[in-house]
């Protein structure tokens, strides 16, 4: 509701400079709070996305609308973005997450504990987003700070079925590259 009252106001920003604020660490641009959009992704709200995503289309440069769909909150919150806030909430969504992916998100964002959309749906057991993570181009070898990947995350916990899933598309990869 309140996104749809911010949105209606005439001043309202969809990414409002005195928000911003430059990563010492990484030199990357980033939000001080959570957006809209980040909130809207925790929630799972798939109404309340779309609207914000088809407002910052017509209100944004296409420079801005990649860095309103890809971008970070500031380090003390971890750095994630509303892909990483989707794939991780409570209520993940698979139709969720392929709308962002669909719209511009970076499947292979990840946030400043080296955490992406791979291994948060790894961990939480969801092939059917994993394999949405694969068709779209994830990269397979990806390494949280420890150097586990997928595989390592899959099978450590046991998930024969992911463990097939990763395996399969792997060899896929390897033939695909080998012809």
């Amino acid at each position: 509701y309140y996104v749809k009252e911010a949105l209606a106001c005439a001043n309202a920003q969809l990414l409002n400079p005195l928000h911003l604020t430059q990563d010492e660490e990484t030199k990357e641009t980033r939000l001080k709070e959570l957006s809209s959009l980040m909130i809207a992704c925790i929630m799972g709200n798939m109404k309340t996305v779309k609207h914000l995503i088809n407002e910052a289309r017509e209100r944004l440069t296409q420079e801005q609308f990649d860095t309103f769909a890809n971008i970070k909150v500031c380090r003390e919150m971890g750095g994630n973005n509303a892909l990483l806030y989707a794939c991780s909430s409570s209520n993940s969504n698979y139709h969720l997450v392929d709308y962002l992916i669909a719209e511009g998100a970076d499947p292979d964002s990840m946030n400043d504990y080296a955490v992406n959309c791979l291994l948060i749906a790894t961990k939480k057991e969801q092939w059917m987003m994993l394999s949405l993570l694969l068709d779209n181009g994830v990269d397979i070898g990806f390494v949280d700070r420890n150097g586990c990947n997928a595989l390592h995350i899959a099978s450590a916990a046991g998930f024969s079925d992911i463990v097939e899933m990763i395996l399969l598309y792997w060899s896929r990869q390897k033939t695909a590259a080998a012809l």
